[in-house]
């Protein structure tokens, strides 16, 4: 069975080896774990 690349596929593949996907996946981990934090913190125990 033959796996054919879409040009999405293609495109996103090309980015995360340029090494432009990488920063944005680390921001938005972090963002996601501040939210959590800040959201964890303010909600009352």
């Amino acid at each position: 069975m033959r796996e054919d690349h879409s040009p999405e596929t293609v495109s996103w593949m090309q980015q995360w080896r340029e090494g432009s996907l990488v920063p944005f996946l680390l921001s938005a981990s972090l963002a996601a774990i501040f939210l959590g934090v800040g959201i964890g913190l303010g909600s009352p125990a």
